[in-house]
């Protein structure tokens, strides 16, 4: 089977992509893309592709944007760190949702389902969405405190209390609800995994904010939107056009 591979973090692709080749060493991963351009560049020029397996939160957007722009024919697996997106993501060629961080057996199970469906036979109902919703809510495992070093001490921040995490100078910190800001050891990265995405949205590559700290939302230059929090940050917080829809989609969640 020829698979493409939607991912735009190295190290995410290249495990999702060992673990095909060990389920199946018949796959051949024809491409690891990291955006839309990439994606329909490859779909473009190599016909007859099985299936999908793409990630939802990219760096810039929502993997939705460029599935709508495929072959309804091709099957999308996701897999993804996030739970909330299971209906979205059945109305958009899934056949599968793989929660990180996953199993061999549960990259396993993605691939029997995908010969199931290829074969012709019927991936799933309506009744099989509902037991995966009821699934992912029993399974969802988002932080509600982080410990942060301050001096010789130790603060526990409850994520209802922060504003927002954002990088400057190359350095991570979280800035709470006294206007205080922290330095973190964890990337931006690894902490929006940690983060219930109903409550945090990745700004852009240097901030994550909370939505019940948005003070005010105005349009800027090209379609883009300029965030004003309810404390000062270092920078100004753009949301680029291309991101604005999932933006204004979030805030009504």
């Amino acid at each position: 089977m020829k698979i493409i591979i939607i991912e735009d973090e190295h190290a995410g692709a290249e495990l999702l992509s060992s673990s095909l080749k060990q389920v199946d060493n018949s796959i051949d991963i024809i491409g690891i893309c990291e955006d839309e351009a990439q994606t329909l560049a490859l779909l473009k020029s190599t016909p007859n592709v099985d299936a999908v397996f793409s990630d939802i939160q990219l760096t810039d957007c929502l993997s939705f944007g460029v599935l709508k722009k495929i072959d309804p024919k091709i099957p999308v697996i996701f897999v993804t760190a996030y739970n909330e997106y299971a209906l979205d993501a059945f109305k958009h060629h899934g056949i599968d949702y793989v929660l990180k961080p996953f199993s061999r057996k549960d990259i396993e199970k993605a691939v029997e389902k995908l010969k199931t469906y290829k074969a012709g036979q019927q991936a799933s109902g309506s009744g099989n969405v509902e037991e995966l919703l009821n699934y992912l809510n029993q399974n969802q495992n988002y932080k509600n405190t982080f410990l942060v070093n301050f001096q010789d001490r130790l603060i526990p921040l409850n994520t209802k209390e922060i504003i927002c995490f954002y990088t400057y100078d190359t350095e991570v910190f979280v800035l709470e609800k006294t206007a205080k800001s922290f330095r973190m050891n964890e990337s931006l990265e690894q902490i929006e995994k940690q983060l219930n995405p109903k409550i945090f949205f990745r700004a852009n590559r240097q901030y994550i904010v909370n939505k019940e700290y948005i003070e005010d939302i105005r349009h800027y230059f090209n379609g883009r939107l300029k965030l004003k929090l309810k404390e000062r940050t270092p920078e100004d917080i753009v949301i680029s056009k291309a991101k604005s829809s999932d933006f204004k989609a979030w805030l009504s969640l």
